[in-house]
């Protein structure tokens, strides 16, 4: 009797298992990397998205260039508006990808107090070994999801064509 119950209880969700986070929306970052040349953040904010948008250098009002940086996420984003309370958005910009292969944000968990962020993408490797490999491409990744606000890291798995 007691095997079975201890057998059910592992069986149960919700014991030390991460638990994934909710996507809301993909897209393609517009932008370039991050002040200091990161390529793998988040932004929970809009001051810290104007922080990471070319508008910063511009001398526009704060009030205007957080206005067109959120222009030009909503419709990289294809939505209407981005619920700073509830969402943040997740970048991740994989520097020497294939650029004929798909490379995406695989999925997010939360484990204890931290988020991973998986990412997955090609190596910019020659299909047949007669031919020449191909330029890799830095390939822009974006995805709203449900806010976090603890550590976070990334994690990215290089694969390879067939």
């Amino acid at each position: 009797m007691l095997a079975h119950v201890l057998l059910a209880a592992l069986a149960l969700p919700g014991g030390d298992g991460p638990r994934p986070l909710k996507v809301f929306a993909r897209g393609t970052w517009p932008y370039g990397p991050a002040a200091g040349g990161c390529n793998a953040f988040v932004l929970r904010s809009a001051a810290e998205l104007v922080a990471a948008s070319p508008q910063k250098e511009d001398d526009l009002p704060p009030a205007q260039a957080q206005r067109l940086a959120l222009a030009d996420l909503t419709r990289a984003l294809k939505i209407k508006e981005i619920d700073w309370q509830k969402q943040m958005l997740v970048v991740v910009r994989v520097p020497r990808a294939h650029p004929f292969r798909p490379a995406a944000i695989a999925r997010l968990d939360v484990r204890g107090k931290t988020l991973t962020v998986h990412y997955e993408y090609y190596a910019p490797v020659a299909a047949r070994p007669q031919d020449r490999p191909p330029t890799p491409a830095t390939v822009p990744l974006l995805a709203l999801v449900e806010r976090f606000d603890g550590p976070v890291q990334f994690r990215g798995e290089r694969r390879f064509p067939r």
